[in-house]
């Protein structure tokens, strides 16, 4: 019993890790997007 909840309990930290990495991924991606539209302006 206490091993599984310790299961259930890593494997959310570990969505919740996921979770963040794509969301930062696709927010790196708009920011890399973004700095090459204002470079391309600027030139």
């Amino acid at each position: 019993m206490l091993r599984k909840k310790k299961s259930l309990f890593l494997n959310r930290i570990l969505d919740s890790i996921i979770c963040v990495y794509y969301q930062a991924k696709m927010f790196g991606s708009v920011i890399f997007i973004l700095l090459i539209v204002i470079n391309k302006s600027l030139l």
